[in-house]
């Protein structure tokens, strides 16, 4: 297995520092299609950590339009256009090893001649919207122009996380669009109506997975974005999985004032291209009992704040659920399972943050009951299981229900003796970190080795955040 890495790293190498010049995604399967689906995978999600670690200088380059969007852009960063991955497979006796990438100086033309393409189409709509008479015509128009302008922003966004800073800029923005769009949108009274707005010309569609709606950034799904799912699901022809989907439909919503500014976007799983989106203001009445506002955000902020943990491109930590990594919402009595992943030979250990239930807590998660405290804890991947889904078994949703981040830290060397204080409750039978998930944060991240030796922040961190309801 190593053997193959190395082969595979001689040919796709990563720039360390600065803009990304290349961008690669590894992956291990029992065919090579699956090797390679697992390297794009990978190579999505490591997009989405180079957009983090230069959110600042995008804000900056993209203006306010895009300060006053990037809780919406950076929610699908995950998400974004790839165009021209190349992707490279080695075979082994029982398994295929997978290499795939995007090379700035091989794929920008591709992302500049589609900027273009999108920018001519947009023209050309705002063109047909002057001359619209009837509001029906205008709202039509209004929902391509802001699909384009999506569109525009998502591969703009790719081009600049490969270093190029030098882009055409749109003169509409998003907020003039959704304005105009408002004033001759009929307002839903229900959330049955809105569902049914939203999923327009989508209802002959097959295999489409749906994602709660998320705002602010957060990973939380609020009872809004549960009951909005369910009306949503209602209208379309789903599947269970993600993986299993041909078409992913997400999107993101803003907490106005007056009520809430839904964007809903259906995409290719495959290679994330958008086919519809749509835009809609819902009052407050529609949704009049529904909690909207995430309860911990600032925690979550805090919780995914750690730039220096995202610019390490040499070792890194993944964690998923049988069910995805994001936009996650598990029902009381749903068995799910959970995966963590590792590029290369490494400890980790994981600290969960809970809001279920009246008392907050923070506890060290058990990977091994059977062995000793506090080798229990941590589990070691060897050079055999890199980058292959390490199954840390089934885990059953039961009271109290609520919002659970799961913290995944790993390190090249033994983290046994790096973990975070902790002291066994008898009550609740966890390994309490702390009583305040706060605390627990500050505890985990502070770890250091023993003095002895040279002090050294662990090496990756990823985190994985579910919200639980009630059947």
């Amino acid at each position: 297995m190593l053997k193959l890495l190395l082969t595979l790293l001689l040919l796709f190498s990563l720039v360390p520092t600065g803009w990304a010049q290349e961008i690669t995604g590894e992956g291990v399967g029992p065919t090579k299609d699956q090797a390679k689906k697992e390297a794009l995978a990978d190579l999505s999600q490591n997009i989405s950590v180079e957009v983090k670690s230069v959110q600042t200088q995008l804000s900056e380059l993209m203006g306010q339009d895009f300060r006053q969007g990037a809780t919406s852009l950076i929610q699908v960063e995950s998400r974004l256009p790839l165009l021209g991955a190349e992707s490279f497979v080695v075979e082994d006796v029982d398994y295929y090893s997978a290499l795939a990438r995007l090379s700035a100086q091989e794929v920008k033309p591709l992302y500049r001649n589609q900027l273009k393409e999108i920018e001519r189409e947009i023209q050309q709509a705002t063109k047909q919207l002057a001359a619209a008479e009837k509001n029906v015509e205008r709202e039509a128009l209004l929902q391509v122009i802001l699909e384009k302008l999506g569109d525009f922003k998502r591969h703009q966004t790719v081009l600049l996380v490969l270093g190029d800073t030098d882009l055409p800029k749109l003169q509409i923005t998003e907020t003039e669009l959704k304005a105009q769009l408002r004033q001759i949108q009929n307002v839903p009274d229900s959330l049955e109506q809105a569902a049914r707005i939203l999923t327009r010309d989508m209802q002959d569609r097959r295999s489409i997975y749906v994602y709660p709606f998320r705002t602010g950034g957060s990973q939380e799904v609020t009872p809004f974005a549960a009951a909005l799912r369910g009306r949503l699901q209602e209208q379309l022809s789903t599947v269970r999985q993600p993986d299993q989907a041909r078409l992913w439909l997400y999107g993101s919503y803003l907490i106005t004032e007056q009520g809430l500014e839904l964007s809903a976007h259906l995409a290719q799983s495959n290679n994330h291209r958008i086919e519809q989106s749509r835009s809609l203001f819902l009052p407050k009445a529609s949704y009049q009992g529904l909690k909207a506002k995430p309860s911990q955000i600032s925690f979550e902020e805090q919780l995914r704040n750690n730039p220096d943990l995202w610019r390490k491109r040499d070792f890194r930590v993944s964690v998923r659920s049988n069910k995805g990594h994001q936009d996650l919402m598990f029902k009381e009595g749903e068995i799910f399972e959970i995966y963590v992943k590792l590029n290369k030979p490494g400890y980790f250990y994981i600290v969960g943050h809970t809001f279920a239930g009246e008392e907050p807590f923070s506890y060290l998660l058990e990977l091994a009951e059977e062995a000793s405290v506090p080798r229990r804890f941590v589990q070691f991947v060897n050079a055999d299981d890199v980058n292959r889904w390490i199954s840390l078994g089934e885990f059953e949703i039961y009271p109290p229900l609520g919002l659970e981040h799961l913290q995944v830290i790993a390190s090249k060397e033994d983290l046994v003796e790096r973990l975070p204080k902790y002291q066994f409750d008898e009550e609740s039978e966890f390994y309490l970190v702390g009583k305040d998930p706060k605390d627990g944060l500050v505890k985990t991240r502070a770890a250091k080795r023993p003095k002895k030796k040279k002090p050294q922040n662990y090496s990756a961190e990823a985190v994985l955040t579910y919200t639980s309801l009630a059947q």
